[in-house]
This record gives structure tokens, sequence and C-alpha cells, in this order.
């Protein structure tokens, strides 16, 4: 392929980098430089993708092979050392091909054949891969194609890590990088389009099980379309919000600046809560990347209430094992329950609980349980 072709994938590729929609163009750019009919570009991080990106598949089959690198990777395509393109013919027989998942779900679907998998990273972590393939009938891939691949393969690399590097490196330079990442809420930064360029570790464990919510590159949305709809909505009017100023007022939003709504969930756990923050304009955000324009808080109602009894016994002059004893109510447990835990009579956590009451200035367990879930529910992860 000629030298243009390259130059201009590579210009493509960093472009993208500013510009999430422009890695549509990117790969397009890619699959023209090494003479391929079709491309797919899928990057997963901790399990969740990140990126996913076709150029010539229709979008159900980009789909399907979408799902066939992120939870059926073949052993062959595994073995492929990083950063080395290689020819599907030279890793695996025709024959063998032809009955794979890939082949049957994606391949033949598309009237192709002649494929080419280029591994751009890969970690315990992180995976990146970069395939190709051409149209039923036509010549394999030949060793222009392959160089081609492998001169564009470290620029896909620093490309698709300089965006997240950005975004993190504006939140470690406001001290807020850590901070994200060891809440006890899913945190997803977005920019204007919606596209997110932040998603801390609680938000990508609440997307593992696949139930309910998805976030990748491109957006984040539901499995269930009516969901997906009204998330949609929800991060639409956040960004209204914040291009118009009246609605916000001096230090704090309004409640009408931070429109909310649910993710289902199969059946019987409880749907998540999705709570959209619009972010303040750069000149005074103070901590987060110029990139973003709305912050999504995502709660889980099932998550397990932990109380740091250390605070709590502080903040109310609590003796460490009545701190121990006042968590226990706030995660459900009657006095008996509580009493059995500590290994203690019934009538010494009756005790327990009145000298609590008494510190806390509450006068009914209720009281003392909703106290501690409002100020001593520990937010942040070890």
């Amino acid at each position: 392929m000629g030298t243009d072709n390259i130059h201009l994938a590579i210009q493509r590729i960093y472009e993208a980098v500013l510009a999430p929609q422009a890695w549509e163009e990117a790969a397009a750019s890619i699959v023209t430089a090494i003479g391929a009919d079709w491309g797919f570009l899928i990057a997963t991080q901790g399990g969740v993708t990140a990126l996913s990106v076709s150029a010539g598949l229709e979008p159900v089959l980009a789909r399907g092979l979408q799902r066939e690198f992120q939870n059926r990777l073949p052993q062959w395509i595994k073995n492929i050392p990083v950063g080395t393109p290689r020819r599907q013919s030279s890793e695996i027989s025709d024959s063998e091909f032809k009955r794979t998942h890939i082949y049957n779900e994606v391949v033949k679907p598309a009237n192709m054949f002649y494929g080419l998998v280029l591994p751009v990273s890969h970690s315990d972590t992180r995976q990146v891969y970069f395939s190709a393939g051409r149209h039923l009938g036509a010549r394999d891939f030949g060793e222009g194609d392959l160089s081609a691949a492998a001169m564009i393969a470290p620029h896909l690399t620093a490309a698709l890590n300089a965006r997240s590097h950005m975004v993190s490196a504006d939140l470690r330079a406001n001290g807020a990088f850590d901070l994200l990442m060891r809440l006890n809420i899913g945190v997803v930064l977005l920019e204007s389009e919606a596209r997110p360029v932040f998603v801390n570790r609680y938000a990508e464990a609440l997307c593992e099980p696949h139930d309910g919510l998805i976030i990748n590159h491109q957006e984040v949305s539901a499995l269930v379309l009516s969901d997906a709809k009204s998330l949609r909505d929800t991060i639409a009017c956040a960004t209204d919000i914040n291009g118009d100023r009246s609605n916000l007022t001096i230090g704090r939003l309004t409640m009408r600046a931070s429109p909310r709504c649910y993710v289902s969930r199969r059946s019987p756990r409880l749907p998540l809560i999705v709570r959209a923050i619009p972010v303040m304009p750069p000149e005074s955000l103070g901590g987060i990347s110029p990139l973003v324009c709305t912050a999504l808080l995502i709660f889980d109602p099932e998550r397990p209430v932990e109380v740091n009894q250390s605070d709590v016994a502080k903040t109310f002059g609590l003796t460490p094992r009545e701190a121990e004893f006042a968590a226990l109510p706030a995660r459900g447990h009657d006095v008996d329950e509580a009493a059995l835990m500590m290994g203690i009579k019934s009538e010494t956590a009756r005790e327990y609980l009145k000298d609590i009451e008494g510190k806390t200035q509450t006068h009914r367990q209720s009281q003392l349980v909703s106290l501690l879930l409002r100020g001593g529910t520990d937010i942040f992860r070890e």
C-alpha cells in the first residue's frame, strides 16, 4: 500500500485522541492503508469494553466480533506477539478456521474470508486488538500489507494511551484521580458529546456482570431499550443545563440541575440509580479535566453499608466497643442479632444501645440508624 495512505492513517489516529468521534474515520483509514475491505478495533479495560470501532462491517456483525474478542478470544490469536501483525492463514489452517466461532458468527455472514490480526496491547487488565479482512475470493494479505500494519501499530498504541493519560493527568495534577478511584460509588466523566473520558473502578465493576449498565468508548447506555433512552435523556438534560448558567446557583447546583434515572437489572436485583451532574466550565473546574462537561454518579442500592467505626467513635465520643455495636443496626441487624455477633448478652446490648442513644442525642433506634447512615457511612475503598 502507498506511503501516503499510511501517513494519512497515522494522522487520523492522532486526530482521534482529541475527537473520539473520529475513531471511525481512523479505522477506515487503516483499512485503506493495509488494503482490507473491513476493519475492527477493540480495546478492553478490566473486562469492560472501552473502545469498539468498525469500518466496512454491518453493526450486527461488528457487535458479534466484539463478543468474540471480549468473551471467546481464540488461542491462535492470543499466541500472536504484541505489535506483530499476522495473517490468519499463517496461524490456523483454512479448514480449522472454518470451524471457529469467529468464522461462522461473523466472517462467513459478512461474505469474507482471509483476515489479518494485530495485537496492539495485551496485559492482565488491558487488551487491544485490530483485525481486518477481505471479501471471499480475494487474495490473501501480502508482505506489504503486513509491513503497513506494523508501521501503524506503534502509533495506534500511543494514541490509545494518550487520551486516557490526558484525563488521568488532569485529575492527578489536581489531586482528584485517587479520590475518584477510591469512591464507593460509580463515577463516569463525560465530554460534551456524552462520550466517557474517565470511568472509576466501582463503575467498571458495576458493568462486569453485563446486567443492566453498559459503558464503552462511545457511550454510557443500558441493555433495556427504555432504560437506555431514559439514560440518554438524563445526560442530555444535564448537558443542556450546563449550557444554561441561569439554572446554576453560586457554589452549588440546584435540584433541577441534577436529573436522575434508573437502570434495571435482572430480577430480583434492584435497579441502579444514575444521577447526572453538570460540570462547571473550564475556568472554574477546580480539579476536573477541561474535557469534562457532565459527571455521572452511579449508586447501587444493594451495596452493603459500611460504617466507619473510628469516625463514629470520634464524632460522638463512643468507646470502640460502642462504635462496633452501633455499626451493626446500621447494617440491618436487630439488638439480639447484634448481641450474638458481639458475643454479649441481650441485656448488655440494650445497655449499649441506651448509652449510645444518649451520646448521639437520639431517642429511637431508627433515629440512630438514620444518623449513622448520613454521617458515618464509609464512602471510600481501601
